[in-house]
């Protein structure tokens, strides 16, 4: 299939990209991904999978098996030249996701 005759052509594949492309698979619309990079990134590409996220997830049926995966971050401390400059708590957020989910 060429971008010529595609529903959709995504841009990049990274989680964006690659969730969108996961989507439009089970929606059952065509759709192409374009990526530039020729390898893997050696890091981390986000923080955390967010509880919008995680929503959008479980309408994909892939909440439980990511969760299951990752790691449940309820509270946050952000840190610059050794001190705390500050912390975030996710608790008091509603369930079921009052985290952000990390994965190694």
């Amino acid at each position: 299939m060429s971008t010529e005759e595609t529903s959709v052509l995504i841009i990049g594949a990274g989680p964006v990209g690659l969730f969108l492309a996961h989507r439009l698979k089970q929606l059952g619309i065509d759709h192409i991904i374009v990526e530039k990079r020729k390898t893997l990134s050696e890091g981390t590409r986000s923080i955390g999978i967010h509880p919008p996220s995680l929503e959008m997830l479980q309408v994909m049926v892939l909440a439980e098996a990511v969760i299951h995966a990752g790691c449940r971050v309820q509270r946050e401390h952000a840190f610059a030249r050794g001190k705390t400059m500050g912390t975030v708590d996710f608790s008091a957020m509603t369930p079921p996701y009052n985290f952000i989910l990390t994965l190694s």
